[in-house]
């Protein structure tokens, strides 16, 4: 179903934001959009905002909806044109750790850099009154401690108080996921220490930390597609991939856009704040809710297990932190969907989707 056009309700404040032909960003796109900001979308490429303009999702309102290329995030001064007379920045452009990528130019430099760049242009705005960043999981853990083996082995407790561990400057960076969540640490470390460094500035700062995002990506069209791009943790509930059998947390990514966007409200979300987008864990086994979410899938799509469309993965993969989201929920007045909840909602996507 399409979202209802722009009402003649009062327009809001502008709004940039990066990574808008991502699974993240898109979403939050779309609920900017429909709770009627106006938007500016600061793109890598002319092809993502054809991808963007082509959706019919968005059709409805690209009155209130441009775009302005910024070709390297890592470049000096790359965000200061994109940021000028905004009022609110979402910043969620990143890079991807694919096993193909150069750990330190492709991956670690893009999150470090990117974020300098945009808490600089933040700072020659003086219309910005709060940036909020998309962080990671994989930033507040030490990667030297982290890949314990096994659901039952003790894992770190993630929650609003967490912050990114120290890491030493000679860390060896080897592989694209170290160069992830290296680059993650330093960037969330960078927006922590803020507001102690400039406590001149003029807005503020929120983290939103989620876990591995799950549902529906509203540009996808095609089941083949999907199963390239869709996240590791519902690839292996539904159709039993292996691949990355480790996961930090989920969140459904309607609730991961409900965070940004809700991040905007300074009545609501003091500055300094780290939100923790997903599902709490802490207290629940790995084991029953995975199995639980497989067994909805058995019962409620019986006919695509039969013919084969969800091959199921009974196999729970091990988590690696428990999450303890509570006060985020309070602070935004919503309840993140259920694990189970998220694989059904993901379930239903791909199956609607084109074969």
């Amino acid at each position: 179903m399409s979202p209802s056009p722009v009402t003649n309700e009062k327009q809001r404040p502008l709004v940039l934001i990066t990574g808008a032909n991502g699974t993240i960003g898109f979403a939050n796109l779309l609920l900017l959009l429909t709770h009627n900001y106006r938007v500016r979308c600061a793109l890598r490429r002319p092809s993502a905002i054809t991808q963007i303009t082509s959706s019919p999702l968005i059709t409805p309102y690209l009155p209130n909806l441009t775009f302005i290329l910024v070709p390297s995030i890592a470049a000096p001064n790359a965000y200061d044109a994109a940021a000028q007379d905004v009022t609110f920045i979402i910043h969620t452009a990143g890079a991807i750790p694919l096993p193909s990528a150069n750990p330190i130019t492709d991956v670690l430099e893009p999150y470090v850099e990117g974020t300098a760049n945009m808490l600089s242009a933040a700072l020659k705005s003086l219309s910005v009154k709060r940036l909020v960043v998309t962080g990671a999981m994989a930033g507040l853990v030490d990667p030297a401690t982290l890949w314990a083996e096994g659901n039952n082995a003790p894992k770190p407790r993630l929650s609003e108080t967490s912050r990114p561990p120290d890491l030493p400057d000679d860390v060896v960076i080897d592989h694209p996921p170290k160069a992830y969540m290296v680059g993650k640490n330093r960037a969330m470390t960078m927006l922590s220490g803020f507001a102690e460094q400039h406590p001149e500035a003029h807005f503020d700062v929120v983290q939103v930390v989620p876990g591995t995002v799950t549902g529906g990506m509203d540009l996808v069209e095609t089941r083949e597609e999907a199963r390239r791009k869709m996240d590791r943790v519902s690839s292996g509930a539904l159709f039993g991939e292996t691949y990355g059998n480790r996961f930090f947390g989920v969140v459904g990514v309607a609730d991961c856009a409900r965070c940004h966007v809700g991040a905007l409200d300074v009545g609501r979300v003091r500055g300094g704040e780290m939100l923790v987008a997903a599902w709490t864990s802490v207290g629940r086994d790995v084991g029953w809710f995975w199995r639980d979410a497989v067994e909805r899938i058995e019962g409620q799509f019986a006919e695509e297990v039969d013919d084969g469309v969800y091959t199921l993965g009974r196999k729970p993969f091990t988590m690696l932190v428990q999450v303890d989201s509570r006060r985020t929920e309070e602070m935004l007045g919503i309840e993140f969907q259920s694990f189970g909840d998220q694989i059904v909602r993901a379930a239903e996507w791909y199956r609607d989707l084109k074969g």
